[in-house]
């Protein structure tokens, strides 16, 4: 959320009035939806902007994404206040099937997982 702002994030009234930006197409549009948020669906690109020009209430998205546009845009992280929903590791499920129909799939994914 942007910085002062009055919203109660976790409350039933925001859940009712309140707007809340999230890139569309995703499990959080899809789980903001059906938890009966008012949504309104965006690119990644445009999320800092709709906070700041008080278009939504807040943004619902993945906080590694939003910080890494909010830099790409030159804006100062203290102009949001950020509230953490739910915090899980990464996980995959990947069937035998689909890695018997792919193979050397697991080398190159492992090849790409990098941590901090």
């Amino acid at each position: 959320m942007l910085q002062g702002s009055a919203a109660k994030v976790g409350s039933h009234d925001f859940k009712l009035k309140g707007t809340v930006a999230t890139i569309a197409k995703t499990n959080t549009f899809r789980w903001l939806t059906r938890s009966g948020y008012q949504v309104v669906s965006s690119s990644i690109d445009d999320l800092p902007n709709l906070l700041i020009n008080k278009k939504v209430d807040a943004v619902f998205a993945a906080q590694a994404v939003f910080e890494s546009r909010i830099h790409s845009l030159a804006i100062h992280p203290k102009t949001f206040v950020k509230s953490i929903e739910s915090k899980k590791p990464f996980a995959i499920y990947i069937s035998r099937a689909f890695l018997e129909n792919n193979e050397g799939l697991m080398k190159v994914l492992n090849g790409n997982i990098h941590t901090r």
